[in-house]
């Protein structure tokens, strides 16, 4: 790494992990690539979906040489990634921007179907509940039997469920149902 390079933190990276403004890593390098999103919108999906990760060479070569070349050849380098480890705000935050441009088929939710590994559909919606389950108010076992499962209509039956419960699913939405 070149001493003179600035060290980018996983904080930074949260101000800039969208159209407007958008970072991309690959190994330790930290590239911004907003004006790339807004001339090549063919590789929108791909970068937004990979913001706020460490994506290695062989993983942006394997979805696009052409991406590679133009990343390296014109990117704008901004730094090098901080050595330390995400903090776990960091990570639910991501999770979080990411979970729009995340699909999963309903044979992927119903692979999560364990305390320990919980996900729900709600609203063609996919939601990662592991952690969620011991502080819902109805207890974890009012979650368990919709464990991998479309739980819509059960949420929608719910008098209880407030609008502040719709807003605040939202916190543990990881991506959409693939149709």
């Amino acid at each position: 790494m070149n001493s003179n390079q600035n060290i980018v933190t996983w904080e930074d990276l949260l101000d800039h992990s969208d159209e407007k403004s958008c970072y991309f890593i690959i190994d330790d390098t930290v590239y911004d690539v907003t004006e790339l999103l807004s001339l090549q919108s063919n590789y929108k999906e791909f970068l937004l979906k990979n913001i706020g990760q460490i994506n290695r060479e062989e993983q942006v070569k394997q979805f696009n040489e052409s991406l590679f070349l133009i990343l390296k050849q014109q990117g704008k380098i901004v730094g090098n990634i901080e050595k330390k480890p995400q903090s776990e705000y960091f990570k639910r935050k991501v999770r979080f921007l990411k979970a729009e441009y995340q699909e999963f088929t309903l044979e992927e939710v119903q692979k999560h179907n364990k305390m320990q590994d919980l996900w729900v559909v709600l609203d063609q919606n996919v939601y990662d509940l592991t952690e969620y389950q011991f502080i819902h108010p109805g207890r974890p076992d009012s979650i368990h039997p919709y464990a991998g499962k479309d739980a819509t209509e059960k949420f929608n039956s719910i008098n209880k469920h407030t609008e502040g419960a719709r807003k605040f699913r939202e916190n543990y939405k990881i991506g959409i149902l693939k149709k």
